[in-house]
């Protein structure tokens, strides 16, 4: 026995972190960009049983994806081919036991200003630097994004999965971008 958590089928789990330069177009904002990601993702990510998380920071996506090995590894190929993705460097691939983003096809966040401020004086503080960026780093700032969305949701005294807003984004644990 692995102890390693299987789906339902019998597969073992994989996690998968990565940095990832934003390729921005002209007139784009990394905001504009997040969206389009969560809303091409979220269905294809609750069919193929992948959950995980997604930051856009200083100009890097930071994102870990995990579910079933063949789902993760066909999820991850997609990304690797995705024009809004340059310079990919994989922090951390490997099974695991468990989730850490169970109850989300996709956690996403664009950092506002108010974000952006903060982040400059913790990256000044504890020298984060995305391309730099440890997986155990990475892993804990997605686990943050994580609790603010949840924290977000539960503030607003609202059920987990309510219908989507006129950006289709909704409050949902399944699909949230904030800025």
């Amino acid at each position: 026995m692995t102890g390693r958590v299987m789906t339902p089928d019998g597969e073992g789990l994989l996690r998968i972190v990565y940095l990832s330069r934003i390729q921005l177009g002209p007139g784009r904002r990394e905001t504009d960009i997040v969206a389009e990601i969560l809303k091409a993702s979220v269905d294809r990510n609750r069919r193929n049983r992948i959950s995980g998380g997604l930051l856009a920071l200083n100009g890097w996506f930071i994102q870990m994806i995990e579910g079933p090995v063949a789902d993760v590894e066909a999820t991850f190929g997609r990304i690797s081919c995705d024009s809004r993705h340059g310079f990919i460097k994989v922090l951390e691939h490997r099974p695991v036991s468990a989730r850490l983003f169970p109850d989300w096809a996709m956690c996403a966040r664009a950092l506002s200003v108010t974000d952006d401020a903060i982040c400059a004086v913790v990256g000044q503080r504890f020298n984060i630097v995305p391309d730099r960026l440890a997986p155990a780093t990475a892993i804990l700032l997605l686990e943050a994004v994580r609790k603010v969305q949840e924290r977000h949701i539960e503030w607003l005294d609202v059920p987990p999965s309510i219908p989507g807003d006129s950006m289709g984004n909704g409050l949902d644990r399944n699909a949230s971008v904030t800025s």
